[in-house]
């Protein structure tokens, strides 16, 4: 937990999730470590993975059960019955010493509304945060969660977006704006060492993508890129990330044997961070060329690897999706082209690679622009304002970058 406290009581906040922690929400993880020593946390969760690389100290599981195979399917079935909920108040109201102090924060849209009750019953501020298919795939694919969600807006006190895109999305689902705060994922930037990538004009260029394997992250449109780019220039490819859908993974194996890349692309499956972390170094661009699925499912905000790795000093390219553009500034902080546009992602990459003498200007003002919009330490301080004015009703002054508008 971060050293500091700014509030002059401890406010207990109760993290309220389906699973803690997969490997692809270390983001959450980030935030809970890095709040002010004035905000106490504990995690109430359905069952728990990854335990060793995401520890929590105050942790309540309310079922041990592994057989439970995937958060959706968490979020969708396992908290539905009233048993269960009554064990999650149970749960919360055991820990926290002084409901005047205590916010229930609820992770993804469907596990707030199911948390509706949980938060009246116990008479607790309650804040729930979008952080992507909660606010595109579930309700364009099911309309009774566009009634849930009217019902999760209208009793909840605030709600979390990551970025401008997300924000307008919830509040074209109902949400009030005046409930909507922008806050941007922040990267713990002491533990991001910066070294600005470099070519020398000789060697193959490293590019790296980094995802599961789901249709919105748009890696064929990647892949088909970096085959035409190939005619041009010598070029290897890591891959990090496994099946997030099987159909999605053998489309990708297809397309790496039709445009013949099986000899240029590596890909190394699910990898830890530290692992990640140590491919990245290795490469000179990372490309993020995400899609709104077919299914309507999309980043809602932005892939928190895309922050982490332009924090590292790559080179990024990406696609103009969602909350992408809050990140990458076409021309400044990295490269944008459009979504499934192929030939737009050979123009973007090939832009980087014809000027190697830009790389150090660019890698530069993009850690300048997230020390200043996505510092994990910045943006844990604004959700710590948020709790102190959940559980006063006042609002703080000097509250900085909180975003409603």
């Amino acid at each position: 937990m971060a050293s500091g406290s700014v509030f002059s009581h401890p406010i207990h906040v109760v993290h309220n999730c389906a699973t803690w922690l997969p490997i692809t929400e270390n983001w959450l993880y980030n935030l809970i470590r890095s709040l002010p020593e004035s905000i106490v946390n504990h995690v109430v969760c359905v069952q728990t993975a990854n335990l060793e690389m995401f520890p929590a100290s105050n942790l309540r599981c309310l079922e041990t059960s592994p057989s439970i195979s995937s958060a959706v399917r968490v979020i969708h079935e396992s908290i539905t019955n009233s048993r269960m909920m009554g064990r999650r108040s149970a749960e919360i109201s055991e820990i926290i010493p002084n409901k005047s102090t205590a916010i229930l924060h609820s992770h993804f849209g469907p596990h707030a509304w199911r948390s509706i009750h949980v938060a009246r019953q116990l008479d607790i501020p309650h804040i729930a945060s979008f952080y992507g298919f909660d606010a595109t795939y579930i309700p364009q694919n099911n309309a009774v969660w566009k009634q849930r969600y009217a019902e999760l807006f209208d009793t909840v006190n605030l709600v979390l977006a990551e970025g401008a895109y997300m924000r307008d999305t919830l509040i074209s689902l109902g949400c009030p704006s005046e409930k909507v705060v922008k806050i941007h994922l922040g990267v713990p930037l002491e533990e991001v060492e910066f070294i600005p990538r470099a070519w020398s004009g000789t060697g193959p260029i490293r590019i790296l993508m980094a995802s599961a394997f789901r249709e919105k992250k748009g890696i064929p449109y990647g892949l088909m890129a970096i085959a035409k780019l190939r005619k041009q220039y010598e070029i290897e490819v890591t891959i990090i990330g496994d099946a997030g859908d099987p159909e999605e993974k053998k489309i990708i194996e297809d397309t790496i044997r039709r445009e013949g890349l099986t000899e240029v692309v590596s890909v190394l499956g699910f990898q830890p961070f530290e692992k990640l972390m140590e491919e990245a170094y290795d490469h000179h661009i990372y490309l993020a060329p995400s899609v709104t699925a077919a299914n309507g499912d999309a980043e809602g905000g932005l892939p928190y690897s895309l922050i982490v790795m332009a924090a590292s000093g790559m080179l990024c390219v990406a696609s103009a999706h969602c909350d992408i553009p809050e990140l990458i500034k076409d021309g400044k902080t990295g490269m944008l082209a459009d979504e499934r546009d192929v030939d737009g992602i050979v123009t973007a990459i090939s832009s980087l690679v014809d000027k190697p003498c830009n790389w150090e200007e660019i890698t530069y003002r993009t850690r300048q622009h997230i020390e200043n919009e996505f510092n994990l330490t910045t943006q844990a301080q604004q959700v710590a304002i948020l709790y102190q004015q959940a559980t006063t009703g006042i609002v703080i002054s000097d509250h900085g970058k909180l975003d409603h508008e």
